[in-house]
């Protein structure tokens, strides 16, 4: 094969060639995008019920519902929340399971369901919650004019934002939605004796617009239509309700009509000026960067024509996201790439340099056209994957150009080395791929969250090592034999050591020292590894579940008492926003108050007068601020905590602020659930809880529970007995008091395109009097009769004074309080949640009632589970082809010695560098250097078999073999520290700009760093190990070897001399 390419080296370059075309073409084109997308199979079952408090609303609604769910195939964990007026299901789903089947399945459950909530309730909406469907961009317009002018302006934007190719949905939120409002007065109401069903009945029936059919006149036809419907609001009061005596009622008679607005339920500012905003969102696939220049475009076309003063910002951007995050690992994509190529001009000559350097660009050009052809995008993960993958992907390169020069010195012609020195170490350097591809591969199979979001690192880099590979033994082979260029003189490396440079000779004695005092050495090895997990024990800077990186965004929740309204809301909002304002280090910030939630997409948002949040958008780092822009003072996490106590003073509401998560959401550091039967005694046990962690845990800050004793409920209380005497029922009650408070949508006023509501409601003056709510009427029945007649209210009802409760939680069916907080700056947040374990476990809580941590803990320890269980298949994968390599196991033993050993730089590289152990990134560390170790140890230990093949003396064999691949296992050493170095260190060149510039510190290096840490250091003691230590293992395995073997001989002698002994006895 190797040969034959050799031969057909025009074919090779055409394949070059299109290599080199095609993978530019597809670079140019991958969608871009910041993270992963992560597919959560979550679905919502949402249940509106107006007016109903909490309580009934969890009876009523959630628990039949709950009951009826719990069985639905494949559901992995079900949570509630029982809210004022409307229940909200969450049911997540096992990650293998197809999301529209589970949506079917819901759907049968709910509706089976149905005849057990209350008629009155509104219909069930169930809906999957897909994360690529939440929006890219806000564009925040605000400015000193009339909230109608902002809205107006808005709704033009969102018209022509939505024409944009790529565009899924633009929706605008913010400004005042306008209604028709008819304020009846109860006592004219009284007087003629109507109710307000009267009312409403007769504007929906008298705003229509009805076909009549064809009419036949003369020799045409002319369609017949009846236009009733309204055109201007100033017809309703023309609207004759019934008729008393001998007079039409009139909607005039009872009311007034009011050209206005709905009830303000929110309002909504960008740095303190009203404004209105809109969320873009992306169809799947489109290029993100491309998708938000446009719409850009579009928003600064609108801009030209805006009023004097109105202005808008961008938050969110994820296009921004993405192209600094690009930006950065594209940079240290560039820097490894020069020091990769610089270290092989200074070990290989400018030549032979070119050659591995050549390998660069061909494979990653070939990886970009598979990553393509498997529907990946260009994310954070893939970029570093590359970046991790760059020393990797030039290790079979420079073996095979290092023996083919090898070759080449030893006077063979330049088509022969290439070919006989490819196949000398092919099968090696294949074997090696496929230990590193092992390592790998379980965790190409991770699900769950966790899964969706890193999974793209291990198929990265399993697609870029099989490239390497192509690239090196298919290509390279072809190049070398006609550009290759021997040196002036030949060498040729034996044991002796003679003509060897300096390096070379410390290392040969070093070498045989170890090899002749193998035993002392075995000793050290294992002395050492020993000590550094003691010394790990003392020295270790604790556990993290994901590297903390400095937040560009945070996020400020207001919750005040339940019964707040929105006025003293916003009035709280206003003290924040002031706090902010003087905050250097804030670009903007937008508030909505009346709506409650944070950055977690999972939780939604709800309308509540007693809630709002505030997005803060932090100013640019100096790394990626453009020239016209302000550059962020200090570090922003100082910021947070430095916001975090100045909110602290602000008194009438909790205010907690947390900052944007860089990664897949896993829920908070501190999630202690309270379970138990009694709402009220778990709200007394969870401030109990809240109050003695924040006593006895240093680092734990924002802590909060859900437990809400609810806003004072003014209770209508029907005489069931009464109302069955007059035929009325207490949903008609309902209906009335709920028309009268809230109003209910009668009909609807078209004008164009836009529909405004026609609501029917008690007139501002009488709604919160009670009396006269009390003396409304509702439609009495006579069994007998087909006739109604009025019965007031107060016949069959009276009202009480009762307290409430605020929403109510369950996770899995069962009454949950949770406390939820964060970890303050500087304090490891393993140690924290260690501490609150310890808690938990000496708490005493009453019987039956338990306490539970959750959040980020529930993901950390699944993560932590399989990251052992594919650490464990990696090895065993590796075992596998290291025994098919070898067709021996103790070799591959002696290679998995060396990976065991390499742990002790992982864990000296953490203690020295300061960095906690990431149970994600240094795990992947530890996974991933299981893989790169045994490389060089497999293309040692092969040519040490050779030689031995040969008929080589065993340590003879190991000293040549030693110095024969003393190169190029450095330099593949070399170049993987250094591919990683300017992630470990976060130092890095800017090359998109001119003069280029130094980068110290990005969010790309707090992320990784980590990572790269682990493997770097990991590397280098596992070259030391490769080089010296595998040599040695291996000398003691063949005395091991060599002791079996006479033994056996003795047995085997013993044995024969017995036969022989018997064999005698009888002839004697």
């Amino acid at each position: 094969m190797i040969a034959w390419l050799v031969e057909r080296k025009s074919f090779v370059y055409l394949l070059v060639f299109c290599t080199v075309a095609f993978g530019a073409f597809t670079y140019a084109f991958l969608p871009r995008e910041a993270s992963p997308d992560v597919e959560i199979p979550l679905i919502t079952v949402t249940t509106p019920y107006l007016g109903v408090s909490p309580e009934d609303i969890e009876a009523l609604v959630t628990v039949p519902l709950e009951n009826e769910l719990a069985g639905v195939k494949d559901l992995k964990k079900m949570s509630s929340t029982s809210y004022e007026g409307v229940s909200v299901i969450f049911m997540e789903f096992e990650p293998e399971v197809d999301i529209q089947d589970a949506l079917q399945r819901v759907r049968d459950r709910a509706n089976r369901a149905r005849s057990k909530l209350p008629a009155d309730a509104e219909d069930t909406e169930i809906n999957e919650i897909n994360f690529s469907d939440f929006p890219i961009l806000l564009v925040t317009l605000g400015g000193p004019v009339d909230e109608l002018v902002l809205k107006d302006l808005g709704e033009r934007l969102e018209d022509d934002i939505r024409r944009i190719p790529g565009v899924l949905d633009a929706t605008l939120s913010g400004g005042r939605e306008r209604e028709i409002q008819i304020h009846v007065d109860p006592n004219r109401l009284s007087h003629y004796g109507l109710s307000l069903g009267d009312v409403i009945g007769a504007i929906r029936d008298e705003n229509v617009n009805v076909p009549g059919g064809d009419v036949r006149t003369g020799d045409s036809n002319v369609l017949l239509r009846i236009p009733g419907e309204i055109v201007d609001p100033r017809e309703i009061e023309g609207i004759a309700i019934k008729r008393v005596g001998d007079r039409p009622v009139f909607v005039r008679d009872v009311g007034r009509v009011v050209d206005g607005f709905a009830p303000r339920t929110t309002y909504a500012r960008m740095n303190g000026q009203p404004a209105v905003s809109l969320a873009v969102s992306k169809r799947s696939g489109a290029n993100i960067v491309e998708l938000v220049d446009a719409v850009k475009v579009v928003v600064a076309q609108h801009a030209e024509r805006w009023p004097a003063g109105v202005e808008h910002r961008f938050l969110g951007d994820q296009s921004k996201i993405v192209h600094d995050m690009i930006g950065e690992l594209e940079n240290g994509i560039i820097l490894a790439l020069i020091l990769v190529v610089g270290v092989l001009l200074f070990f290989m000559g400018v030549r032979n340099s070119f050659f591995v350097a050549l390998a660069v660009p061909l494979t990653m050009l070939m990886s970009f056209v598979v990553v393509d052809f498997f529907d990946m995008t260009l994310n954070m993960i893939v970029l570093f994957s590359l970046i991790m993958a760059l020393g990797m992907l030039v290790d079979n390169a420079i073996v095979l150009v290092e023996n083919i020069y090898r070759h080449v010195e030893e006077g063979k012609d330049l088509k022969t080395a290439s070919i006989e020195g490819t196949r000398e170490v092919a099968e090696a350097v294949t074997a090696s791929t496929a230990t590193t591809v092992a390592a790998f591969l379980p965790l190409v199979f991770w699900t769950g969250v966790m899964g969706q979001f890193m999974g793209f690192l291990p198929k990265t880099i399993v697609i870029v090592l099989i490239a390497s590979l192509v690239v090196a033994v298919m290509m390279l082979p072809v190049f070398t034999a006609r550009w290759m260029r021997p040196s002036k003189k030949t060498r040729e490396v034996d044991a002796s050591g003679e003509g060897l440079g300096f390096v070379m000779r410390a290392y040969r004695n070093v070498l045989a020292w170890s090899i002749r005092r193998r035993y002392v050495s075995f000793a050290i090895g294992i002395a050492t590894l020993i000590g550094t997990f003691v010394a790990y024990g003392e020295l270790n800077h604790g556990t993290e579940f994901f590297a903390e990186t400095e937040p560009n965004r945070a996020f400020v929740s207001v919750r005040a008492p339940l019964g707040t309204d929105l006025e003293r809301t916003d009035a709280v909002v206003r003290e924040v926003e002031a706090i902010l304002a003087q905050e250097e280090n804030v670009d903007v910030f937008v508030s909505e108050v009346g709506i409650s939630g944070g950055q977690d997409p999972v939780q939604g948002s709800q309308n509540s007068p007693a809630a709002a949040r505030i997005t803060v958008d932090f100013l640019p780092d100096a790394n990626v601020a453009q020239p016209h822009e302000r550059i962020r003072v200090g570090r922003t996490s100082e910021t947070v905590d430095r916001l975090r106590e100045l909110v602290d003073l602000i008194p009438g509401a909790d205010i907690r602020i947390e900052k944007e998560n860089m990664g897949p959401p896993v829920g908070k550091p501190i999630d202690v659930r309270v379970t138990g039967d009694d709402y009220h005694r778990l709200g007394e046990l969870a401030a109990r809880v809240r109050r003695e962690i924040e006593e006895r845990i240093e680092g734990s800050v924002d802590l909060a529970d859900d437990y809400r004793v609810g806003r004072p409920e003014m209770r209508l209380r029907i005489d069931r007995g009464a109302a069955k005497r007059v035929g009325a029922s207490t949903q008609a009650v309902a209906n009335v008091v709920r028309t009268a408070v809230n109003g209910t949508v009668a009909s609807t006023l078209r004008e164009g395109e836009e529909e405004h509501d026609i609501v029917v409601q008690l007139a501002p003056e009488h709604r919160d009097d009670l009396q006269a709510i009390l003396g409304l009427r509702i439609d009495g029945r006579e069994d007998t009769s087909p006739d109604t007649f009025p019965v007031p209210i107060a016949t069959v009802a009276r009202f009480e004074l009762a307290g409430g409760t605020g929403a109510i939680q369950h996770i899995d069916q069962d009454l949950v309080v949770s406390i939820t907080g964060d970890v303050a700056e500087g304090y490891n947040a393993n140690a924290v949640q260690g501490e609150v374990l310890e808690y938990i476990a000496e708490a005493e809580m009453p019987p039956g009632y338990h306490l539970e941590l959750g959040g980020s803990n529930d993901e950390q320890i699944e993560t932590g589970k399989f990251l052992a269980k594919a650490f464990a298949i990696g090895i065993a994968l590796i075992l596998v082809v290291l025994v098919y390599q070898f067709n021996r196991f103790d070799i591959p033993l002696i290679i998995l010695m060396s990976v065991v050993l390499s742990l002790i730089g992982v864990l000296w590289g953490l203690v020295i560098t300061g960095t906690p152990f990431g149970i994600m990134m240094t795990g992947l560390g530890v996974i991933s250097l299981a893989g790169v170790v045994v490389n060089n140890a497999i293309v040692l230990l092969d040519y040490v078999e050779q030689l031995r093949s040969r008929g080589v003396e065993m340590v003879d064999a190991l000293i040549q073999s030693g110095l024969t691949r003393f190169r190029p296992v450095l330099l593949t050493a070399i170049t993987t520290v250094l591919g990683l170095v300017p992630m470990a260190v976060g130092v890095s060149i800017d090359f998109r700009v001119w003069p280029i510039k130094l980068i110290v510190g990005s969010a790309s290096a707090e992320w990784w760093g980590p990572m790269a840490v682990a493997i770097i250091f990991g590397l280098v003691v596992s070259t030391v190990l490769t080089l010296v230590m595998v040599p040695t293992f291996y000398s003691i395995f063949e005395d091991l070897r060599r002791a079996r073997a006479r033994m056996g001989e003795r047995i085997g002698s013993a044995w024969r001399r017995l036969r022989a002994r018997r064999v005698s006895e009888p002839a004697e």
